[in-house]
Protein backbone atom coordinates (compact mmCIF):
# COMPACT_ATOMS: atom_id res chain seq x y z
CA UNK A 1 0.00 0.00 0.00
CA UNK A 2 2.93 2.34 0.50
CA UNK A 3 4.42 2.00 -2.99
CA UNK A 4 2.33 4.78 -4.60
CA UNK A 5 3.23 7.34 -1.92
CA UNK A 6 6.92 6.40 -1.96
CA UNK A 7 6.86 6.63 -5.76
CA UNK A 8 5.32 10.11 -5.74
CA UNK A 9 7.76 11.21 -3.05
CA UNK A 10 10.72 9.89 -5.07
CA UNK A 11 9.44 11.52 -8.25
CA UNK A 12 9.06 14.90 -6.56
CA UNK A 13 12.40 14.56 -4.74
CA UNK A 14 14.15 13.71 -8.00
CA UNK A 15 12.60 16.71 -9.73
CA UNK A 16 13.56 18.95 -6.80
CA UNK A 17 17.16 17.72 -6.90
CA UNK A 18 17.21 18.62 -10.60
CA UNK A 19 16.05 22.18 -9.78
CA UNK A 20 12.30 21.86 -10.35
CA UNK A 21 10.24 23.57 -7.64
CA UNK A 22 6.55 24.36 -7.11
CA UNK A 23 6.81 27.34 -9.50
CA UNK A 24 8.36 25.35 -12.33
CA UNK A 25 8.20 22.25 -14.49
CA UNK A 26 10.77 19.78 -15.65
CA UNK A 27 10.64 19.29 -19.42
CA UNK A 28 12.43 16.82 -21.65
CA UNK A 29 13.02 19.33 -24.46
CA UNK A 30 15.22 16.96 -26.45
CA UNK A 31 13.07 13.92 -25.54
CA UNK A 32 13.76 11.32 -22.88
CA UNK A 33 16.91 9.21 -22.87
CA UNK A 34 18.51 6.64 -20.59
CA UNK A 35 20.30 9.16 -18.36
CA UNK A 36 17.18 9.65 -16.23
CA UNK A 37 15.41 6.95 -14.27
CA UNK A 38 11.64 7.09 -14.67
CA UNK A 39 9.06 4.34 -14.75
CA UNK A 40 7.61 3.51 -18.20
CA UNK A 41 8.79 6.49 -20.29
CA UNK A 42 9.20 6.48 -24.05
CA UNK A 43 11.61 8.37 -26.28
CA UNK A 44 9.07 9.96 -28.65
CA UNK A 45 7.12 12.16 -26.22
CA UNK A 46 8.01 15.51 -24.71
CA UNK A 47 7.39 14.85 -21.01
CA UNK A 48 6.58 17.76 -18.75
CA UNK A 49 6.58 16.91 -15.04
CA UNK A 50 5.76 18.87 -11.92
CA UNK A 51 4.73 18.51 -8.30
CA UNK A 52 2.36 20.67 -6.32
CA UNK A 53 2.46 21.97 -2.79
CA UNK A 54 -1.05 22.99 -1.79
CA UNK A 55 -0.15 23.63 1.85
CA UNK A 56 -0.27 27.38 1.15
CA UNK A 57 -3.43 27.30 -0.94
CA UNK A 58 -4.75 26.41 -4.40
CA UNK A 59 -2.71 26.55 -7.59
CA UNK A 60 -3.63 27.62 -11.12
CA UNK A 61 -2.25 25.68 -14.08
CA UNK A 62 -2.69 27.33 -17.47
CA UNK A 63 -2.51 24.49 -19.98
CA UNK A 64 -1.73 24.97 -23.68
CA UNK A 65 -3.65 23.12 -26.38
CA UNK A 66 -2.61 19.68 -27.61
CA UNK A 67 -1.44 18.32 -24.25
CA UNK A 68 -2.26 14.91 -22.81
CA UNK A 69 -1.94 14.74 -19.06
CA UNK A 70 -3.19 13.88 -15.64
CA UNK A 71 -3.04 14.91 -12.02
CA UNK A 72 -2.67 12.26 -9.32
CA UNK A 73 -2.56 12.82 -5.57
CA UNK A 74 0.36 11.81 -3.34
CA UNK A 75 -0.95 8.22 -3.20
CA UNK A 76 -1.24 8.13 -7.01
CA UNK A 77 -5.01 8.22 -6.77
CA UNK A 78 -6.64 9.78 -9.78
CA UNK A 79 -7.51 13.47 -9.40
CA UNK A 80 -8.26 14.29 -13.03
CA UNK A 81 -7.30 14.29 -16.67
CA UNK A 82 -6.13 17.48 -18.35
CA UNK A 83 -5.73 18.28 -22.01
CA UNK A 84 -6.86 15.90 -24.74
CA UNK A 85 -8.60 13.51 -22.31
CA UNK A 86 -9.68 16.26 -19.91
CA UNK A 87 -12.58 18.69 -19.81
CA UNK A 88 -10.76 21.17 -22.09
CA UNK A 89 -10.75 18.43 -24.80
CA UNK A 90 -7.27 19.40 -25.96
CA UNK A 91 -8.06 23.08 -26.48
CA UNK A 92 -6.17 24.18 -23.38
CA UNK A 93 -7.51 26.18 -20.47
CA UNK A 94 -7.10 27.15 -16.87
CA UNK A 95 -7.18 24.48 -14.17
CA UNK A 96 -7.58 25.28 -10.49
CA UNK A 97 -6.13 22.61 -8.20
CA UNK A 98 -7.61 22.80 -4.69
CA UNK A 99 -7.78 20.66 -1.58
CA UNK A 100 -10.95 18.63 -1.25
CA UNK A 101 -11.92 20.48 1.92
CA UNK A 102 -10.96 23.97 0.66
CA UNK A 103 -13.47 26.48 2.03
CA UNK A 104 -12.42 29.66 0.22
CA UNK A 105 -14.26 31.28 -2.67
CA UNK A 106 -13.93 29.52 -6.03
CA UNK A 107 -14.80 30.90 -9.46
CA UNK A 108 -18.08 29.91 -11.08
CA UNK A 109 -16.56 29.90 -14.55
CA UNK A 110 -13.30 30.19 -16.46
CA UNK A 111 -11.55 27.36 -14.62
CA UNK A 112 -11.69 23.59 -14.56
CA UNK A 113 -11.58 22.73 -10.87
CA UNK A 114 -9.68 19.64 -9.71
CA UNK A 115 -10.12 18.65 -6.06
CA UNK A 116 -7.47 16.60 -4.29
CA UNK A 117 -7.06 15.35 -0.72
CA UNK A 118 -3.28 15.87 -0.63
CA UNK A 119 -0.85 18.80 -0.64
CA UNK A 120 1.58 16.95 -2.89
CA UNK A 121 0.30 15.92 -6.31
CA UNK A 122 2.20 15.04 -9.43
CA UNK A 123 1.48 16.55 -12.79
CA UNK A 124 2.37 14.36 -15.74
CA UNK A 125 1.96 16.07 -19.10
CA UNK A 126 2.87 14.98 -22.60
CA UNK A 127 3.36 17.12 -25.69
CA UNK A 128 3.89 15.66 -29.13
CA UNK A 129 6.45 16.83 -31.68
CA UNK A 130 4.72 18.06 -34.83
CA UNK A 131 6.11 19.12 -38.19
CA UNK A 132 8.44 21.57 -36.46
CA UNK A 133 10.01 18.82 -34.35
CA UNK A 134 10.59 18.44 -30.63
CA UNK A 135 12.36 21.77 -30.14
CA UNK A 136 9.53 23.82 -31.64
CA UNK A 137 6.90 21.97 -29.59
CA UNK A 138 8.92 22.29 -26.39
CA UNK A 139 9.27 26.04 -26.99
CA UNK A 140 5.51 26.35 -27.58
CA UNK A 141 4.79 24.55 -24.32
CA UNK A 142 7.26 26.74 -22.42
CA UNK A 143 5.67 29.86 -23.91
CA UNK A 144 2.16 28.87 -22.80
CA UNK A 145 2.26 26.52 -19.79
CA UNK A 146 1.99 28.29 -16.45
CA UNK A 147 1.62 27.36 -12.79
CA UNK A 148 1.15 29.83 -9.95
CA UNK A 149 -0.69 30.35 -6.67
CA UNK A 150 -4.39 31.18 -6.89
CA UNK A 151 -3.71 34.19 -4.66
CA UNK A 152 -1.29 35.55 -7.33
CA UNK A 153 -3.73 35.19 -10.24
CA UNK A 154 -3.95 38.95 -10.82
CA UNK A 155 -0.17 39.23 -11.28
CA UNK A 156 1.16 35.69 -11.83
CA UNK A 157 4.87 35.11 -11.29
CA UNK A 158 6.86 33.64 -14.14
CA UNK A 159 6.87 29.87 -14.48
CA UNK A 160 10.30 28.28 -14.66
CA UNK A 161 11.36 25.33 -16.78
CA UNK A 162 14.26 22.95 -16.24
CA UNK A 163 15.43 21.00 -19.28
CA UNK A 164 15.75 17.41 -18.07
CA UNK A 165 17.16 15.93 -21.26
CA UNK A 166 20.60 14.51 -20.45
CA UNK A 167 20.13 15.14 -16.70
CA UNK A 168 20.95 12.21 -14.45
CA UNK A 169 17.76 12.06 -12.46
CA UNK A 170 16.28 9.31 -10.30
CA UNK A 171 12.52 9.34 -9.68
CA UNK A 172 12.19 5.73 -8.49
CA UNK A 173 11.49 4.94 -4.83
CA UNK A 174 14.01 3.16 -2.64
CA UNK A 175 14.19 -0.62 -2.37
CA UNK A 176 15.97 -0.79 0.98
CA UNK A 177 15.07 0.45 4.47
CA UNK A 178 14.97 4.07 3.29
CA UNK A 179 11.67 3.16 1.59
CA UNK A 180 10.11 3.47 5.04
CA UNK A 181 11.80 6.83 5.53
CA UNK A 182 10.20 7.99 2.27
CA UNK A 183 6.82 6.82 3.56
CA UNK A 184 7.38 8.66 6.85
CA UNK A 185 8.26 11.85 4.97
CA UNK A 186 4.96 11.65 3.10
CA UNK A 187 2.87 10.98 6.22
CA UNK A 188 4.64 13.74 8.20
CA UNK A 189 4.14 16.39 5.50
CA UNK A 190 0.64 15.62 4.24
CA UNK A 191 -2.77 17.09 4.88
CA UNK A 192 -4.74 15.36 7.64
CA UNK A 193 -6.78 12.53 6.18
CA UNK A 194 -4.94 12.50 2.84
Amino acid sequence: DGLPAASTYALCRGLSEAGVDAQSFGIFEGLYNARSLLLTPNTTTIYVLGCTDLSNGPLVMELPSGILGLVDDVYMRYVGDVGNAGPDKGKGGKYLIVLTDYEGDLPDEGYYILRTPSYMNWLALRAFPGEGGAEAEANRVKDQLRIYPWDARDAPPETGFVNLTDVQLNTIHANDFSFFEEMKAVVDSEAPGA
